[in-house]
């Protein structure tokens, strides 16, 4: 089966919302299509969130803006210096949200949900050399993200200036509440912190309405596109493996809430991933868009993605000509950060449209097949394959 014919598969699922019944049982027939190919199959449940960008940021934000409201009692030092605490303490969740931080994250505000990865393993054939076998692992996440307002067509361009005021009137609160600790009997601190929660909320809504109304997307594209080209690669690699390469296929769960998934995959297989002999190859929004590869990730602190893997994406076409292009960054991340951060020779692969369009049908309700490209699909499957051969022959 190609990579197509997979994601009709996939498809078959309404959604596959992170830690959702859906997600569980889209998990359980990517293990059954895997089973049969030879490889050492586990679902690997981990506890993960059914929604941190919403829910998540929501629940901080209400604490941030009630912590600038809080700052404005009019008598003694005490409420200021409980706001201060309580700005601080959202402040560092979020802050460790977006840097990734395994303990100090979004999780402290959510509930835990039941989540899973799918992992199959196929040892390595013939002979390696004296360090061992190459660990290839190939990743692909199969939850799908809710589709809110921040994600409506006509308001996905502003991103980056939504999340640029919003993190400007998060700075104003903060300020605020240091001027009437510093400077009490100063007016600034006052009108500051007058206008800054009001303002705060008003950029929190899109937010607000995600938590509360939002319904899930089918995930056509995101991530089913790379989900069914990791299977696809899968079979293609059970008929020939490489030599002296140990393959590892990882579908993961909770991606869209913080990359979950990737985190307690990495966290239970540390041990048998020794960073020098591991390449982390991880595949997302595939079905349309300009094909791409990602040389670096990260919100907050910028990580450049392995030069080795960056460097044989920039150099590697088909016989036609067809290549990915390269790209700095994205607004959210993806899997690979995780493993980037963690030590792990990564890079990610993903299909972004040229000008402010970004990934198409991105987290939207029409992400759906009839907006993934086949004959995309065809090509980066053959392109990728390619890339993987390579990369166990040059890692060896």
């Amino acid at each position: 089966m190609d990579a197509w014919e997979y994601l009709q598969g996939l498809m078959r699922f309404p959604h596959r919302g992170s830690a959702s019944d859906q997600e569980a049982l889209a998990a359980r027939w990517i293990a059954d299509r895997l089973r049969p190919l030879g490889y050492r199959v586990a679902e690997e449940p981990f506890v993960g969130s059914a929604d941190t960008l919403h829910a998540g940021t929501s629940r901080l934000g209400l604490a941030l803006a009630a912590a600038g409201w809080l700052a404005l009692a009019p008598r003694g030092r005490w409420p200021a210096v409980l706001a201060l605490l309580l700005a601080l303490a959202a402040l560092a969740l979020l802050l460790g949200e977006e840097l990734g931080h395994g303990r100090i994250n979004m999780s402290l505000v959510l509930r835990g949900r039941r989540s899973q990865n799918v992992v199959a393993v196929l040892p390595a054939t013939g002979a390696a050399d004296r360090a061992g076998p190459l660990r290839l692992v190939v990743s692909a996440h199969y939850d799908t993200q809710k589709g809110s307002w921040l994600f409506h067509p006509r308001f996905r361009p502003w991103l980056p200036l939504w999340f640029g005021l919003a993190y400007a009137a998060m700075a104003a609160i903060l300020v605020a509440i240091a001027g009437r600790l510093l400077a009490p009997g100063a007016a600034w601190p006052v009108q500051l912190g007058r206008w800054a929660p009001p303002a705060f909320l008003v950029l929190l809504l899109p937010f607000l309405e995600g938590w509360l109304f939002a319904r899930y997307v089918p995930g056509a594209n995101d991530n089913g596109s790379g989900s069914a080209l990791a299977l696809a690669l899968a079979e293609r690699f059970a008929r020939r493996p490489p030599r002296g390469t140990e393959l590892w296929f990882v579908w993961t769960g909770c991606e869209e809430t913080g990359e979950r998934g990737m985190r307690a995959f990495l966290e239970r297989h540390a041990a048998e991933l020794p960073r020098e002999r591991t390449r982390v190859v991880n595949l997302d929004n595939l079905g349309g868009g300009r094909f791409r590869y990602l040389t670096g990730e990260g919100m907050v602190r910028y990580v450049r993605f392995d030069g080795e893997l960056v460097g044989l994406a920039g150099r590697l076409a088909l016989d036609d000509g067809f290549r990915p292009a390269p790209q700095r960054n994205l607004i959210l991340p993806t899997d690979a950060l995780v493993a980037a951060l963690g030590g792990w020779p990564a890079i990610t692969f993903i299909g972004v449209d040229e000008g402010r369009d970004g990934i198409p049908h991105y987290h939207w309700h029409d992400d759906d097949l009839a907006g993934i490209d086949r004959q995309l699909l065809q090509r980066e499957e053959a392109w990728l394959d390619l890339y993987l051969r390579r990369l166990a022959t040059l890692s060896r």
